[in-house]
């Protein structure tokens, strides 16, 4: 069965130039990227390094991340987003290779791995709204929802496929063959970048305001649009108890309720299941009214999976809930993406693609330590529950605001 009987119409009219260069190359450089997180942490451990070591890795490449978003949301506006895509692309296809000779020839060293995650973050902080602004210069505005829908696809997919294929080279060749995998992977990127011609011509002014100036801009369009700021709002809050469950809650749930640490591939596999179905149901999707309604209630319908998984203490039910959990946070994310790409003027997407992003994860870190405060506190299930209602009343905060309501 081909990819395009498997989505439906909608695909022929997505999965063509320039969308289709853009989305095979970019499929394969996220596979990759899901590589990394398991070869760079299994160099940082053949070297010798410990937890704190792994935490600095971590932290470097997030705080780089966070430190530059916005600026690489202003960049976005500034610059053809094409071309600044391919230079991420090809950037990271560099460094990873430079750091996998250097690891074949015992060169590396920590904080040298140390480094290259913090500028692997810093090309991230402007890859990610590049590549979330680009789409409209790529397909019709009615294709849109397809378009997101076939991305978080291949990234959904990439989540499940890449941190295997990652331990499997790290096996076979070391992390050494890993990383140069991950660089090659970035080069092919690059590449479909390089032969991709967007339907619409980019123009940039030649003169430019300050960029404090143009930073404010951005802020100044999510304001204007009362949907648009209270979403970033409430979505800030919700990442924080969403966020909390996954990395804090699931593996403690797998291993106190269902028994054993070896179900927690379970159960991210089941959330990636979810998202990789509901992708495939919005592939098929053209238009969708009170696209308002629909993803707020795909919120809602989220925070009462995650009120099911505390209440449950099967595998089946905990499989089942985070599958449809899944698909609830795919529904919200093709329908969100889609809808700042129609009704965000261009010339401000990536600015408002930087503030939305920085919205989405600013919080997290404050999210683990909370949930592992209420786990401490109120005990796993109790704290589980509390994740669930608190999504829950968030979405419904939403749903009962004209300006979500009536968002078509």
């Amino acid at each position: 069965m081909t990819l395009t009987k498997l989505l439906g119409a909608e695909a022929n009219a997505v999965l063509r130039p320039p969308f289709l260069p853009y989305w095979l190359g970019q499929s394969v450089s996220a596979l990759g990227d899901r590589v990394t997180t398991v070869a760079l942490p299994a160099v940082v451990l053949s070297l010798g390094g410990g937890a704190s070591d792994l935490a600095r890795l971590a932290a470097w490449s997030s705080g780089a991340q966070l430190a530059l978003l916005l600026i690489g949301g202003v960049l976005v506006d500034r610059l053809p987003r094409r071309t600044i895509l391919l230079a991420s692309d090809g950037l990271r296809a560099l460094l990873l290779a430079w750091a996998a000779f250097l690891l074949a020839r015992g060169g590396a060293s920590i904080p040298l791995l140390t480094g290259l995650a913090a500028l692997l973050g810093a090309c991230s902080a402007v890859f990610y709204p590049a590549t979330a602004s680009i789409l409209p210069q790529l397909v019709q505005a009615p294709h849109l929802i397809a378009a997101n829908a076939l991305r978080n696809l291949s990234t959904q997919l990439s989540g499940v496929i890449g941190p295997a294929l990652g331990g499997l080279l790290v096996a076979l060749g070391g992390a050494s063959l890993a990383l140069g995998a991950d660089a090659l992977s970035f080069a092919a990127g690059a590449l479909s970048l390089f032969l991709m011609r967007p339907r619409q011509a980019e123009t940039r002014l030649q003169r430019r305001p300050p960029l404090l100036a143009e930073l404010w801009e951005g802020f100044r369009v999510i304001l204007a649009s009362a949907w648009l700021w209270l979403t970033v709002a409430l979505f800030s809050l919700v990442n924080v108890f969403v966020g909390g469950l996954n990395v804090v809650v699931l593996p403690l749930y797998a291993r106190e309720v269902l028994g054993g640490t070896q179900n927690l591939g379970w159960l991210y596999a089941a959330q990636a299941l979810g998202a990789v179905l509901a992708a495939l149901a919005l592939g098929r999707t053209r238009q969708l009214r009170r696209r308002g309604v629909v993803a707020y209630s795909a919120v809602l319908v989220q925070g009462v999976t995650v009120l099911l998984l505390g209440a449950s203490h099967a595998l089946p039910l905990a499989l089942l809930a985070l599958s449809l959990g899944g698909a609830c946070v795919t529904v919200f994310g093709v329908l969100w993406e889609a809808t700042l790409q129609e009704r965000v003027p261009n010339e401000a997407l990536g600015r408002v693609a930087s503030v939305d992003m920085l919205g989405s994860i600013a919080l997290l870190p404050l999210g683990f330590v909370l949930v592992g405060r209420a786990v401490t506190a109120l005990g796993l299930s109790s704290s589980i529950l509390v994740c669930g209602g608190v999504v829950a009343l968030l979405a419904l905060a939403g749903l009962c605001t004209r300006a979500v309501r009536q968002l078509e």
